[in-house]
C-alpha cells in the first residue's frame, strides 16, 4: 500500500486559504515525472503515464528503496490512485489537487479506500496537509 507516512507534509493554515485559490489547470499536465524531496535527503518520484498507469518510487535517506504501481484518474481537482499490490483487497487513495501547473503538483490525501469503503484521513480536522511535487525533466 502507498505509504503515506513516508511523505513529509507541509502544514498550511486556513487563514488565507480558500477554494478559489486552488489552481487546477489542464489535467493532462499531470503526465510525466514528479519529485518530492524529503528534508532528510530521500525522495519520492511518481510517474504518471498517458495510458492511465503510475509508478511510485521512494528512496529514503539511508538508501532504502520501495516501489508501488497501479492506475490513476483525474476528475476535476480529484486524483485517485488505484494501487495494484497483488492482494485481494482493493486499495485506493483519493487526493485533492490544490495546484497543477507545468512545474508544480500540490496534493492532499483526503480518503483511503479499503475493504469496500472510503474513509476520511482527517476525520474533520481543519488542518490541510499538502505535498508539493516538482516536475522532473526527462
Amino acid at each position: 500500500m502507498f505509504v503515506i507516512t513516508g511523505f513529509i507534509m507541509i502544514s498550511c493554515s486556513d487563514d488565507n486559504d480558500s477554494e478559489s485559490e486552488e489552481e487546477v489547470a489542464d489535467s493532462t499536465l499531470i503526465y510525466g515525472s514528479w519529485k518530492y524531496t524529503f528534508n532528510a535527503g530521500g525522495y519520492q518520484l511518481i510517474n504518471f503515464h498517458q495510458d492511465g498507469t503510475y509508478v511510485l518510487e521512494e528512496v529514503d535517506d539511508d538508501g532504502g528503496h520501495w516501489m508501488d504501481h497501479g492506475f490513476f484518474q483525474v476528475n476535476g481537482n480529484e486524483l485517485i490512485l488505484d494501487i495494484d499490490d497483488d492482494d485481494e483487497v482493493e486499495d485506493k487513495e483519493k487526493y485533492k489537487i490544490h495546484k497543477l501547473t507545468s512545474s508544480l503538483l500540490g496534493i492532499q490525501l483526503t480518503h483511503i479506500y479499503s475493504y469496500g469503503k472510503w474513509e476520511s484521513v482527517f476525520e474533520g480536522s481543519k488542518d490541510e496537509q499538502i505535498l508539493l511535487f516538482k516536475k522532473v525533466n526527462n
